[in-house]
């Protein structure tokens, strides 16, 4: 179980700090979407990409190649139907924030302008995580 993971907004303003620290060449990643998994297996699944979550947006300025590894990680998932919605937004945010470090001014507008919608959806998925898959998830 992880320590707490931070909420899309944390990880927003990381990518201000971030973009002023790194300028790399990324190439964006790709969508996950659809649902339908089993919470077991998804849950099973999500411990350790949560656990790396932590550890990627502990600093300021998380290593965008560890970010595009994550967002990787959770495109291999498949959320059960409760929150595979909402899951696939939070991965689109990961996926903006790895345009943004790539230097990309119109993610970095797109993630300030949908920062509530993505928090939203992060929110949404807080109890499904802490109550189904007994993980540490949230602003803590």
């Amino acid at each position: 179980m992880g320590t707490g993971r931070t909420g899309v907004r944390t990880r927003a303003a990381a990518v201000q700090v971030g973009l002023a620290l790194l300028v790399p060449t990324m190439a964006a990643c790709g969508g996950g979407g659809g649902g339908g998994g089993s919470a077991e297996t998804f849950c099973a699944e999500f411990a350790p990409v949560n656990d790396r979550a932590d550890e990627v947006f502990a600093s300021a300025a998380p290593d965008p190649t560890e970010v595009e590894d994550l967002v990787d990680e959770m495109d291999e998932l498949d959320p059960p139907d409760e929150i595979a919605e909402d899951f696939d937004l939070v991965r689109e945010a990961f996926g903006l924030l790895i345009e943004a470090y790539g230097g990309d001014t119109g993610a970095t507008a797109e993630l300030e302008e949908r920062t509530e919608e993505f928090d939203a959806a992060d929110e949404r998925i807080e109890p499904f995580m802490r109550d189904t898959c007994d993980l540490d998830y949230g602003d803590d």
